[in-house]
């Protein structure tokens, strides 16, 4: 299992493997923090956009039913299994094997706890904006979607840099 853990680690880029001397921390640069979040929030907004189009009522069920189960005293963890299961769900309902490879190669679900654990807003701020991407792709505005779905991302990957570049991680 640890081995298991540290070669996902690296394979999200947090760890560096350097041959014959061990495996270390990444040391992350605000830039860097900030172009990978930014390809992960042109890929989101892409996928809500066609998600908003494209979604059938049973997968918009399958998202409601997500969200509702988000609970802010069920903690962190639950918050963020739940988060995954939530934008997996708009990347399938976007219906693109090609950006759903795209979005996987990224492997951006698995910062979500580090990024949940730093954010400033609260599990409810952090719910109430999961339920705002899921009223826009109910009601089928693809572009205010779209552009929520961007800057709910981007947010993210700016609080995650403003963080590292203040504790010089």
């Amino acid at each position: 299992p640890v081995r298991e853990a540290m070669l996902e680690l690296a394979t999200i880029g947090m760890l560096e493997e350097r041959p014959y001397s061990g495996t270390y921390v990444r040391n992350f640069t605000a830039a860097e923090i900030e172009d990978t979040f930014g390809a992960r929030a042109f890929v989101e907004e892409y996928a809500a956009k066609r998600a908003a189009k494209r979604a059938s009522e049973e997968q918009l069920a399958e998202m409601r039913a997500v969200l509702e189960r988000m609970n802010p005293e069920q903690g962190i963890q639950e918050f963020v299994q739940l988060d995954k299961e939530f934008h997996g769900l708009v990347m399938d309902a976007a219906g693109s094997s090609a950006l759903k490879r795209v979005w996987s190669l990224l492997r951006m679900a698995e910062w979500t706890y580090l990024c949940a654990a730093i954010t400033a807003f609260s599990l409810e701020d952090l719910i109430a904006q999961h339920w705002k991407i899921f009223r826009y792709l109910e009601a089928r505005e693809d572009s205010s979607a779209g552009a929520y779905m961007f800057l709910h991302i981007k947010g993210f990957g700016d609080e995650l840099g403003r963080y590292f570049s203040s504790h010089e991680i």
